[in-house]
């Protein structure tokens, strides 16, 4: 079963990636077939995948008081509106990827997380630290129910948790938590109102649900 080691690695217009160490994903399940290989490593990342059109100069930011952008949506200028946008973010895709200890790869092909299961926020470091389940049938991590190319979604409230002093006006938007499971499947992910107004960082499932 595999075991994975914290670290991170990063490459060009990729989110800096986390690993965690899993002692022995799906071995609990005695009938279960693991997806995964003994002793590699389950890599989580995110690369950017907006366009021109993602954002447009002079559009205004989800901020108050009120802001205009200054860059279109063209990498990596795009995030030069964090200028007039101190919370400016983008949700982009999430891919899980099985690599060797020595950072090779392997021959599972990397897990795209479905866009309508969750995205997290590019170009945030704080969500993706995968956590193995206490009983070792899953990893978890934290990101955000929403599509890619979605603007200030990491510092929007969440729904019914409004607070003073948050600037940013990005529709309210829950926390959530992703759970992998041993066989390659997720789980419908878990909404959590905690990190409203912030970044989720993340979470440990205790036992199997």
């Amino acid at each position: 079963m595999p075991n994975f080691s914290s670290g991170a690695r990063s490459r060009a217009r990729l989110l800096g990636a986390l690993m965690v160490t899993v002692g022995a994903l799906g071995s609990s399940r005695a009938s279960a077939q693991s997806y995964f290989t003994s002793g590699d490593l389950l890599v989580s990342s995110s690369t950017y995948a907006g366009t021109a059109s993602t954002v447009t100069v002079g559009q205004a930011l989800p901020i108050t008081p009120t802001a205009n952008a200054t860059n279109n949506g063209i990498y990596f200028g795009v995030f030069n509106n964090d200028t007039p946008d101190a919370n400016f973010g983008i949700t982009s895709p999430i891919t899980i990827t099985q690599l060797t200890t020595t950072g090779a790869a392997t021959s599972l092909p990397p897990i795209v997380v479905p866009g309508s299961y969750l995205s997290t926020s590019f170009s945030s470091k704080s969500e993706l630290a995968l956590n193995l389940s206490t009983d070792g049938t899953a990893v978890t991590f934290m990101a955000y129910p929403a599509a890619a190319n979605q603007l200030d979604l990491s510092n929007s409230i969440t729904p019914g948790h409004t607070f003073s002093g948050n600037t940013d006006v990005a529709p309210a938007t829950y926390r959530a938590i992703g759970q992998l499971n041993s066989d390659g499947t997720f789980t419908t992910p878990t909404q959590i109102i905690c990190y409203s107004g912030d970044n989720g960082r993340a979470a440990i499932l205790a036992g199997l649900r």
